[in-house]
């Protein structure tokens, strides 16, 4: 899963995306473009304490992907690591060599594309476990040397350098990942799937509203598909769930890897009796939904996300949130990769701040997974984008009008327009404009004003919000139209003096008459107190001479 805060992610030139610090080795992938219309955070996995420190229980093991393959093929990929990033990280290099080389060229039908999903999904499965099994024929020889009918604590005080090379091998062989990929072919969007990780699509209606539409499945005890899938399979349901709706040691019905559930299911008893393999690593897949302009972006994520943010709200409606939180940011932020990690970040210090407030939330808190997010941009509204062939206002949060009391609500806000050329006629008044804004639960950030500020003299805005969307009705006015134009001024060429130089603008006649009075006066008062000082000069030596002959 990820990491911020902790560290914030950063996009390999692969287009996978790691936390800070964590090395990445050379790849293939290095080669493919990165998609410059998607972007990616993440956040490392926390464990929360009580003095406000937090810590990791594992590393890093969420990978992912966002590939510009061609210039009508995208491929993006989530990939949610457990017991190990070992499957993660092979399923992220693995995934494209079975989709971009030469697989897709010679397709023409939805349903082929599907198919073509379905196989990759099936043989990066199957390459997987190839990869381990040199690991497997190994552990296999060396169990056959421990002798039989011996506890586990027998066998560790006879065997124990023999028990150690087995649990190092147990290291290699296990752990898995789940896996949601999207696929855009021909304008097309495609969706595969397996695990709990998610893909979401956000619509928008003609009333500008935000439709959300999860695409992928979550492979889990409480779908009832999968509950019917296992139940043929001759498990015992209700004892599955009694124990924590978990099977073995995973929350998840399908995975990549994951040799201990699949190969090895026959070792946990409440799995032992099952007549096939009760974790699959079959996707699920949909498609092809045209992206048109009613497609406003797509969210890939991990389940770190989606269930962090439930468990410190308590929301029943997770996408929705953070749909809307997306929709904002884009608003708001200047790169994809910015609106991303500041949806990550939303989500990372709500649960943090849960579980310091303490209440009935707190202990669901305690800790979180890590989490990765892919956000895909279509066609919504990216104002501030440094890329925008429009050049959209730069948004700058002000601190005026100042107030120095306890401030109510957030702080006024200003959006810098676009630059427009000089207009020739200042006083022309625009017609009436009006702004929809992203469809999101809160207030436009446009819209925002001090309750002192004279911006009200100009316009007179009245926001309306109803259900999945906020608008804003503006009457332009002349001077609003004023507020932010540049007058036009008049320049007229510089005059020079004889010398060439530019002559003053200020006169400093009268400083130059005063200061020529205070000299004279100056120069009259010396001169005055020198004719004093030289008859006593000329009298002293007349005294002395007195005095000598005096004396004689």
């Amino acid at each position: 899963m990820t990491s911020h805060r902790a560290s914030t992610s950063s996009t390999l030139s692969s287009g996978s995306a790691t936390p800070r610090g964590l090395g990445h080795a050379p790849s293939w992938t290095d080669d493919l473009p990165v998609c410059p219309l998607s972007g990616v955070g993440s956040s490392t996995n926390q464990t929360y304490r009580l003095d406000g420190l937090r810590q990791e229980e594992h590393p890093f093991e969420d990978r992912c992907f966002h590939f510009r393959h061609e210039s009508d093929v995208y491929l993006y990929g989530v990939f949610d690591g457990h017991d190990g990033n070992r499957a993660s990280d092979f399923a992220t290099q693995r995934m494209p060599a079975e989709l971009l080389l030469g697989q897709l060229d010679k397709i023409q039908t939805d349903r082929d594309v599907k198919m073509a999903l379905h196989q990759a999904f099936l043989a990066v499965d199957k390459a997987f476990f190839e990869a381990i099994d040199d690991y497997l024929c190994e552990k296999t020889t060396l169990q056959l040397e421990l002798p039989e009918g011996m506890s586990d604590y027998e066998v560790y005080q006879q065997y124990p350098q023999l028990v150690d090379k087995l649990h190092a091998l147990d290291e290699k062989i296990t752990g898995g990942t789940t896996a949601v990929v999207a696929l855009i072919l021909n304008n097309k969007l495609y969706v595969a799937n397996a695990g709990d990780s998610r893909a979401v699509l956000c619509k928008t209606k003609p009333d500008s509203s935000l439709e959300v539409v999860q695409l992928s499945n979550d492979h889990v005890i409480d779908n009832p598909d999968e509950t019917l899938r296992l139940s043929q399979l001759g498990l015992n349901m209700e004892l599955i769930r009694s124990q924590g709706s978990r099977l073995g040691n995973q929350d998840c019905t399908r995975t990549l890897g994951n040799y201990h559930l699949k190969g090895g299911y026959k070792d946990f008893d409440i799995l032992s009796v099952a007549t096939a393999e009760p974790v699959i690593a079959e996707p699920d897949v949909v498609g092809g939904i045209t992206v048109d302009e009613s497609c406003s972006f797509l969210m890939l994520f991990s389940d770190g996300l989606y269930k962090s943010l439930e468990k410190c709200t308590g929301t029943d409606s997770v996408n929705r949130d953070l749909a809307y939180m997306v929709s904002e940011e884009l608003g708001n932020q200047s790169t994809l990769n910015s609106v991303a990690q500041a949806v990550v970040d939303r989500v990372v210090r709500l649960h943090h701040d849960t579980f310091m407030r303490g209440g009935d939330h707190a202990r669901l808190c305690a800790k979180r997974p890590d989490i990765m997010l892919i956000v895909r941009n279509f066609n919504h509204p990216f104002p501030n984008s440094l890329t925008s062939p429009t050049q959209g206002g730069v948004y700058n949060p002000v601190s005026v009008p100042y107030r120095p009391h306890k401030n109510e609500g957030p702080p006024p806000k200003l959006i810098m327009p676009p630059k427009q050329p000089v207009p020739t006629n200042l006083h022309e008044t625009s017609p009436t404009t009006t702004v929809v804004a992203p469809a999101t639960n809160q207030s436009p950030v446009v819209a925002q004003q001090s309750p002192s500020a004279t911006m009200s003299e100009v316009a007179d805005t009245n926001v309306t919000q109803t259900t999945g969307t906020t608008s804003s009705d503006t009457e332009r006015s002349g001077p609003e139209l004023r507020l932010f134009r540049r007058r036009q001024r008049s320049y007229q060429p510089l005059t020079l003096d004889d010398d060439g130089l530019v002559e003053p603008y200020v006169d400093f006649s009268d400083f130059h008459q005063r200061w020529n009075e205070f000299m004279k006066t100056q120069k009259e008062h010396i001169s005055s107190l020198q004719e004093e000082k030289e008859p006593s000069l000329k009298e002293e030596p007349d005294k002395e001479l007195e005095e000598e002959e005096a004396q004689r």
